[in-house]
């Protein structure tokens, strides 16, 4: 294939790139650039090539301060480095403005010499923007039905009213919203169809949870529109309802009954102009012909059955082959049949017939059918081969005078050039001198040497033909390079006395094999993974793998090797979307672009997500020949988006607790303001009796007192919950801190008889002391308190296993009745035994405490029978280094 046609081909490719792709050279001046970067920067191609694009596109940062290039990290890419990948950068578009990219860049390497540098760069700003956008969904819901383009409505489902609707609605209907909002579903419908729109509401199943069908309904001006109804059953205001979406088909039916009228029409034309109409199933069978193709065969249905092996022979033998190899294309690419061939009648004359055709597909009951016609264009045809011979001679003689033909006359010098050299070149041939020196002038001077060495070599020698590549001046200063060809004529003693031939200008061609080593070297060093696949999708399987890059075997494990000939299909697994999968099969099938994110599969069966973009590739004809993927991996960018989720719902469920927590704070805080109000107005009343003011200053000290211990309370939860307390780890021995707390208990432990016992030995952690002592306490003191009155005892345990530390305290004391209280249990001022004095804030700090450290807490209770709470501290593998001292408690 000429390298023409290669650079042709890669060029298709490299444009079907979402990528921007551009190349410069050590000048920083632009030698190339695909299609998908003209569109994001805003330039035309020709705007770009031979500019230096720091200055045309990375002058500025986001903020609009002055880039310069010798701080460019783009720029700064040489032969000595292996390239840049995934740098994030701003550049400018053509009219100023700013947006965010990420690219990748490697060395341009020839024959060891530095070239240049290829970028390729994506437009990241619609990633960005997405998570700004997600806070604005609500928004955008209410955005989206009052400024629809379609009209919009809800109804409830139970009354068929209709309780809400966007402007549209009302535009298509001609009602005021008043109007509008006081009609019933049914009152929008003809009389006729109200027996079906109560079929279809009378439940919830009769409707469906997604609703599509289409009705007729009526304009407030008495008018019948034809419409589509699309409605999803939601809530709404706490009440079952409906949102419709109305699309008018009215003019759509109106369209499809004129398509109708004039297929008929068209029906009745062919039959007067002598079309014949043909239909045959995809494996030759149900073959039909119409009268009119028997007439062109020259035959009758009585004598002639329309069996493909019957048809297949009345085909010229010359045409047979070509006729297979056009219907077999038609299938595999699902394309319409449009060629020409001839036929043999009965008789033995020949005749010319163009038939048209198309494939239909099929379904379950009915299989895939080809339909079209036939014609007997024979007069036409042969007209036509006369104009096609004459065309043919004017070809050869353009092509002939397409270069620069010259003559030389060795004997006197004499140089002749045709008229091609002052159209190529653009030399006025009336000022040429018409020797040697015409052509030799303009030579480069690099090449000059060594082609008179060569052409001289020729004419001094006993050849006749000679050949050379080299650069020729044209009239505009610049260089064409051209391949110059010679023919030597001799006299009967051998001695060149004469030599004619003519010079081609290659330029284009030597720009595009350029071109061609560069696009090779993109999709080479490209981070992206390329995947291109032949245009087969009716083999049951698939397209077939004829080429991946370094980068797909990097994203995937397969090498090259190992998956050239095979389908896409082994990047498929279990949990890959197969809705994404049907819609990608169908775009393949309609040779269309499509983009899908789906999970895929690694050669070791890892799984990760990723963005395939495919693009179909056509030759110059127009025919589908092969599709280009690009793969990424978007594993990442899809955790992002599951951890935003998660974000925003336990958002939610704090922002719940906050507003029941603020409720309970300002109950405390209420009724120690109350009690003092009430103090002051008491004194108020009575301020000179001694006895009211002593008894009163008692009183107001034990409610500051609690208003006080109110106070401290709110603030050691905010404390704790805001996180500005500083948790400064060290080593600890949580055996030892636990016998510390049982020693501080030692008093409460001797009057109230509970046996406190401790297992497990010494176990060394690294946590926050102030914070695990406050644990204990608690809970231990806890289960002082809530004790029964049968041998009280706590029991503490203490385990390693591979997830870290777990700590169990169990009592046999009242319990917690927990499938009346599990949710509250380790809320904010819960109590669950009113009998017994307390705040309510132990456990809301111990569960605090414990998830500031990495760990967990849960409990076992039933009422009546004790309670076991089992705390998980991290592994000692989080331990600090061996210079932290170890805590007193040893």
């Amino acid at each position: 294939m000429p390298a023409e046609q290669h650079y042709l081909n890669f060029e298709q490719i490299v444009d079907t790139l979402n990528r921007g792709v551009y190349g410069i050279d050590t000048q920083g001046n632009c030698m190339f650039i695909n299609q998908a970067a003209t569109q994001m920067l805003g330039y035309p191609r020709q705007a770009c090539i031979g500019k230096n694009m720091h200055s045309l596109i990375h002058y500025r940062d986001i903020n609009g301060n002055v880039y310069p290039e010798s701080e460019c990290a783009i720029c700064t890419v040489n032969k000595a480095v292996n390239g840049q990948h995934n740098l994030d950068h701003v550049y400018r578009r053509a009219d100023g403005s700013a947006f965010n990219i990420r690219h990748s860049s490697s060395p341009i390497i020839d024959n060891g010499i530095f070239k240049g540098i290829v970028i390729a760069f994506s437009d990241i700003s619609d990633q960005k923007n997405k998570e700004a956008a997600l806070t604005e969904s609500e928004q955008k819901y209410k955005l989206l039905f009052d400024n629809n383009p379609s009209p919009m409505f809800i109804w409830d489902f139970e009354t068929l009213q209709i309780v809400d609707c966007n402007e549209e609605a009302l535009i298509k209907y001609g009602y005021s919203r008043e109007e509008f909002l006081k009609l019933n579903i049914r009152q929008v419908r003809p009389a006729e169809d109200i027996a079906l729109i109560n079929e279809a509401t009378k439940s919830e199943a009769s409707y469906g949870s997604i609703h599509k069908k289409s009705w007729r309904h009526l304009k407030k001006n008495g008018d019948l529109i034809h419409v589509e109804v699309t409605g999803h059953v939601i809530e709404f205001n706490g009440r079952k309802a409906s949102l419709v979406l109305v699309n008018d088909i009215t003019e759509k039916l109106k369209a499809e009954n004129e398509l109708k009228n004039s297929e008929e029409k068209l029906r009745i034309a062919t039959k007067i102009a002598g079309l014949g109409y043909w239909q045959v199933q995809l494996d030759g069978k149900n073959r039909y012909w119409s009268d009119e193709v028997y007439t062109i065969w020259g035959a009758d249905r009585d004598s002639f059955a329309a069996d493909y092996s019957l048809f297949y022979k009345t085909i010229h033998p010359d045409d047979r082959e070509r006729f297979a190899r056009e219907q077999a294309f038609a299938v595999n690419n699902a394309r319409e049949i449009d060629f020409e061939y001839r036929i043999i009648l009965p008789d033995g004359s020949m005749k010319w017939v163009h038939e048209i055709g198309k494939l239909v597909a099929g379904n379950s009951n009915q299989p895939a059918v080809f339909r079209g016609t036939v014609q007997d264009i024979t007069p036409r045809k042969l007209l036509s081969l006369s104009l096609e011979e004459i065309n043919l001679r004017y070809n050869y003689v353009t092509k002939a005078t397409s270069d620069a033909i010259w003559d030389w006359d060795l004997e006197n010098d004499n140089l002749y050039w045709g008229e091609g050299f002052e159209i190529i070149f653009g030399y006025n041939s009336e000022s040429i001198q018409r020797n040697i020196s015409s052509w030799t002038n303009h030579i480069h001077p690099e090449d000059i040497d060594k082609l008179i060495k060569g052409i001289y070599a020729v004419i001094d020698g006993t050849e006749t033909k000679w050949k050379d590549e080299y650069r020729y001046l044209k009239a505009d200063g610049t260089y064409a390079y051209v391949v110059d060809r010679g023919f030597v004529i001799r006299n009967a003693k051998g001695k060149a006395i004469r030599m004619v031939g003519a010079m081609h200008d290659i330029t284009k061609r030597k720009t595009e094999v350029h071109h061609l080593k560069l696009i090779q070297s993109i999709i080479t060093h490209t981070t992206d993974a390329v995947l291109i696949t032949d245009a087969n999708m009716f083999d049951g399987l698939g397209p077939h793998i004829v080429y991946v890059n370094e980068a797909f075997t990097r994203m995937t494990g397969y090498n090259a090797d190992e998956v050239m000939g095979k389908t896409p299909l082994i990047l498929q697994g279990p949990k890959s979307d197969v809705a994404e999968l049907r819609r990608l099969g169908i775009a393949l099938r309609k040779s269309q672009p499509c983009e899908i994110t789906t999970i895929s599969y690694k050669k070791n069966g890892e799984e990760f997500w990723a963005n395939f973009s495919i693009n179909p590739v056509m030759d110059d004809k127009g025919i589908l020949t092969h599709y280009v993927a690009i793969q990424r991996d978007v594993t990442e960018q899809k955790k992002a988006e599951l951890e935003l989720k998660l974000f925003a719902g336990d958002l939610y469920e704090r922002n719940k607790e906050l507003n029941q927590f603020g409720y309970i704070v300002s109950h405390n805080l209420r009724s120690p303001v109350a009690n003092i109000m009430g103090i002051a107005n008491l004194l108020e009343l009575d301020s000179d009796d001694p006895d009211t003011v002593a008894r009163c200053t008692h009183d107001l000290k034990i409610v500051v007192n609690r208003l006080d211990s109110v106070i401290k309370d709110l603030s050691q939860i905010v404390s704790i919950t805001d996180g500005s307390t500083a948790l400064t780890k060290e080593k600890i021995d949580l055996n030892a801190l636990i016998a510390q707390v049982v020693t501080d208990l030692e008093d409460v432990i001797y009057h109230t008889e509970v046996e406190v016992s401790i297992h497990g030995g010494s176990h060394i952690i690294y946590s926050h002391k102030a914070y695990l002592y406050s644990v204990f306490y608690n809970l231990v003191s806890n289960a002082i308190k809530y004790r029964s009155n049968n041998s009280p005892r706590v029991t503490i345990t203490i385990v390693d296993d591979v997830t870290g530390t777990i700590v169990t305290v169990e009592d046999n004391g009242i319990g917690i009745d927990l499938i009346k209280h599990r949710d509250s249990i380790f809320k904010p001022y819960k109590r669950f035994n009113l009998n017994i004095e307390g705040k309510g804030l132990g456990l809301f700090l111990v569960k605090s405490h414990i998830e500031a450290l990495g760990g967990y807490i849960t409990i076992d209770s039933e009422e009546g029978s004790g309670s076991v709470f089992t705390i998980g501290l991290p592994a000692s593998s989080h331990l600090a280094p061996e210079a932290v001292q170890v805590s007193e408690y040893r």
